[in-house]
C-alpha cells in the first residue's frame, strides 16, 4: 500500500489503469482515496475473480474499526483474462463519491470529502504466492 505524498484532493476525478495478473487464488488490487493517512482512508478494490468492494477504514487509540460501504459484489466490467488492462475510477464531488469499473458505473455514496485529502494504490497478493500487480496509469483531474 502506497500514498502519493504530494498534493492533496478534495475533489477531482481519479483514474488508476492495472493489468490483470495470472493468478491461481484470488488476489485485491485498488485505489485509496479521502485518505488522511494509512490508517485513516476509503479504499475501492477489485478482485481477480471479477468483484468490487468498498470499505472506510479508521484507526483511532489503537482500534482499527472497517466500515463495509458494499460488500463483496459482482462487477461485470471486470476483465479477469490474464494480461487485460482495467480502470478505476473515482470521482470526488464535496462529501459524494461515484466509483467506476471500466466506465461503468459501480457506487455511489457519501462519505467525509470535506478536506484535502491524499490517493493511493495497493495490491494485495494471492495466499500461497506473490502477485505481480501492474499500474500503468494514474491520473487526477481537479474540477
Amino acid at each position: 500500500m502506497v500514498l502519493y505524498g504530494g498534493a492533496t484532493f478534495r475533489e477531482g476525478d481519479i483514474c488508476v489503469d492495472y493489468i490483470m495478473p495470472q493468478t491461481k487464488d484470488p488476489a485485491v488490487v485498488g485505489m485509496l482515496f479521502w485518505a488522511a493517512n494509512y490508517g485513516n482512508t476509503f479504499l475501492f478494490m477489485v478482485n481477480t475473480v471479477g468483484e468490487a468492494k468498498i470499505v472506510r477504514r479508521q484507526v483511532a487509540k489503537d482500534k482499527v474499526d472497517t466500515s463495509t460501504l458494499t460488500d463483496w459484489t459482482a462487477a461485470p466490467a471486470v476483465k479477469k483474462n490474464p494480461g487485460a488492462t482495467n480502470q478505476l475510477r473515482v470521482v470526488l464531488k464535496g462529501n459524494s463519491a461515484s466509483t467506476f469499473i471500466n466506465d461503468r458505473p459501480f457506487k455511489n455514496f457519501k462519505g467525509v470529502g470535506s478536506y484535502g485529502a491524499q490517493i493511493g494504490l495497493f495490491g494485495w497478493a494471492e495466499k500461497t504466492q506473490p502477485t505481480p500487480w501492474q499500474f500503468t496509469s494514474v491520473v487526477v483531474t481537479e474540477p
